[in-house]
């Protein structure tokens, strides 16, 4: 722990202590052994990029929709954003007359990828695109495949092509006309029903057995008018139960492609019935392009034990992190890379990585510039790395500063995640835990990481669920209401208050605790010089008070001091009743008017909990002497 410094003085040495430079709390320590960058208890801060205290922005409703938001989907067609909000049963496109695009949808958390200019969604029981305006089920439009080419009339033999798709109940059989068989064997264990048949390209009436194994035509297709080249069309249906199910009931979604170079193909995962496998999507013709209606049955992996289920997928370099749940008897973490056979088509390898610390929720996982994060139940939020000499994995804590509080939380499944502005934020109970990459790493020996996050916590934000759009965070709540943080408005009093879906305004009360402090001197008595506590506030278009309150000896917190920092002239803001010739832009100092009295130790909070008021803290300093030693 760093100490005060001596300043000299005429008779008693006098020490200083300042505080600034602020990175973010520190939950993990005692309040004892906290530095002066850090802070016990903090509440609703930011530090910016000048190590200055600010207060998290307030949020505010910009929609409201009937039932839990599950899911805030966004999309970008043609350069305009568009975000869809999973809500209740119904997925609607956000505006200011929202449009119900379909109802009946699960209401479980949704999730969502764009691959081939569309949105893909997973809701748990559906899968689901948007495009254009509109919704489809993909068991819709799924995929044809051509399952059999140059197959033989009279048995049905032929040539394999394409895998049966796991979306669709529909394939087609091609032939070779022979200009002689009248019945053409479909399929010798039975199917549902042809749809259609051509020859030629033409459209051709058939008749099915009872047996509906092969049809019947009343004259022989002709043989094709280009030898060997397969004439005879049919599209038939063939059920299998569960089959789709075993697509629309998966909660992961992901991109990844052949070399790790390309993220052009979609991975399911996450299906309650078969939690260790993942499927993905593949090539169909006749552009040959990755097509996410087409899920061939044989793209399946098996991931590890079957009793451990997949929670998602991360890009780590040019290899896709496969993440499951705790796991003390398997890997917890797998590595796919992906790459072309001898043939020339797509496959993908796997190798196992860490073992022991799985991930808490899928909606937890999510990058801090080019690092994968995840919350673990047992080690707090950690990240993933690679060694550059070998492909493997290890995971490292990366939230050591708040792991005590954040261990605490109830119900982890439940918490999401979103990347915004350089910073990771978790949502849980209300609560936001927040880890800053903007600040240089720190490290800490407790942590066995090699560096840890600066960190901050926030309170009253009812996020169920984040999505963030053009620099802008949104999140869903419980009751239904879309809400926004409002870094959008440029007036402080709009941005820095919090207004709930009914209208009511309260105030982002924001507060920064000194650690507790012995100024080094344990067995003695301290004394605080009259009027040599100030705080450092930076001037804003608007004034905005700070609080000073004080704590000695570990006892309640009491006012110190209130300061009003006067405003810079502005016509738009001016108060005249708040009057000043003061324009200067630079920090100014507030010194405490009273003593602070005699302490052995002392800790000192500045707050603010006015509505629409930041809390713009540069600095802290106060200066004192030593006193007497305590008594035995």
């Amino acid at each position: 722990m760093d100490y005060p410094r001596r300043v000299g003085g005429s008779g008693k040495t006098v020490y200083r202590r300042d505080y600034k430079s602020f990175r973010g709390v520190d939950f993990s320590s005692p309040p004892e052994q906290t530095d002066a960058a850090h802070s016990p208890d903090a509440v609703n801060i930011m530090s910016d990029d000048s190590g200055a205290l600010v207060k998290r922005p307030g949020y505010r409703p910009v929609g409201k929709y009937d039932g839990r938001i599950f899911g805030i989907h966004r999309f970008e067609d043609g350069g305009v954003t568009r975000l869809l909000v999973h809500a209740g049963n119904t997925i609607w496109l956000h505006g200011a007359s929202p449009k119900a695009l379909i109802s009946g949808v699960n209401e479980e958390r949704s999730v969502s990828a764009v691959c081939g200019g569309r949105l893909w969604i997973l809701t748990g029981r559906e899968y689901l695109v948007f495009d254009k305006d509109r919704i489809d089920r993909v068991r819709d439009i799924a995929y044809v495949p051509t399952v059999k080419i140059g197959c033989d009339p009279a048995t049905g033999a032929g040539t394999l092509h394409e895998a049966v798709n796991l979306l669709s109940d529909r394939r087609r059989l091609c032939f070779l006309g022979d200009g002689e068989t009248l019945s053409y064997m479909i399929d010798a264990d039975g199917y549902d029903s042809v749809e259609s048949v051509t020859v030629n390209g033409c459209a051709r009436s058939f008749s099915e057995d009872p047996g509906r194994k092969s049809v019947t035509f009343q004259t022989a297709p002709s043989k094709p008018p280009v030898p060997g080249q397969d004439n005879v069309e049919v599209v038939y249906r063939k059920s299998a139960e569960g089959k789709a199910e075993a697509i629309e009931r998966c909660r992961v979604i992901g991109l990844f492609g052949a070399g790790g170079a390309d993220a052009d193909r979609l991975f399911f995962s996450g299906n309650p019935k078969r939690k260790n496998v993942d499927w993905h999507c593949g090539i169909s013709a006749p552009g040959y392009g990755v097509d996410p209606t087409y899920v061939p049955d044989t793209s399946f992996a098996c991931i590890g034990s079957d009793g451990c289920g997949i929670v998602g997928y991360r890009r780590l370099g040019s290899y896709q992190v496969i993440l499951k749940e705790q796991n003390d008897q398997d890997a917890s973490m797998f590595l796919r890379s992906g790459g072309l056979d001898a043939a020339g088509e797509t496959c993908f390898y796997l190798t196992q990585g860490a073992s022991g610390i799985g991930a808490a929720a899928a909606g937890t996982l999510a990058n801090l510039g080019d690092e994968p994060l995840f919350l673990s139940k047992q080690n707090g939020i950690c990240g993933i790395t690679t060694s550059e000499l070998e492909v493997k994995a290890s995971v490292q804590n990366r939230s050591w500063f708040v792991d005590s509080r954040l261990k605490r939380e109830k119900e982890p499944e439940k918490a999401f995640a979103a990347e915004w502005k350089g910073r990771y934020l978790l949502a849980l109970n209300g609560h936001v835990y927040v880890l800053d990459s903007r600040q240089a790493k720190t490290y800490r020996e407790h942590s066995g990481s090699g560096y840890v996050y600066e960190c901050f916590f926030w309170d009253n934000v009812p996020a169920v669920c984040f999505c963030e759009s053009d620099g802008e965070l949104f999140f869903g709540t419980r009751d239904g209401f879309l809400c926004k943080f409002s870094t959008d408005c440029s007036d402080d009093s709009a941005v820095y208050r919090d207004i709930s879906g009914g209208g009511e305004e309260t105030a982002v009360c924001a507060w920064w605790t000194t650690g507790t402090e012995d100024d080094g001197f344990m067995g003695r008595r301290k004394k605080c010089l009259d009027r040599q506590c100030a705080v450092l506030l930076r001037q804003t278009g608007a004034s905005a008070s700070v609080g000073l309150d004080v704590s000695v000896d570990g006892g309640d917190w009491t006012s110190a001091a209130e300061f009003v920092p006067d405003c810079r002239f502005s016509f738009e803001k001016a108060d005249f009743s708040d009057w000043s010739f003061f324009t200067c832009r630079s920090a100014r100092s507030f010194c405490v008017g009273k003593k602070l009295g005699k302490y052995t130790t002392l800790s000192l909070r500045v707050k603010n909990c006015v509505i629409g008021e930041n809390l713009l803290c540069e600095g802290i300093t106060r200066s004192f002497f030593i006193d007497k030693k305590l008594k035995g």
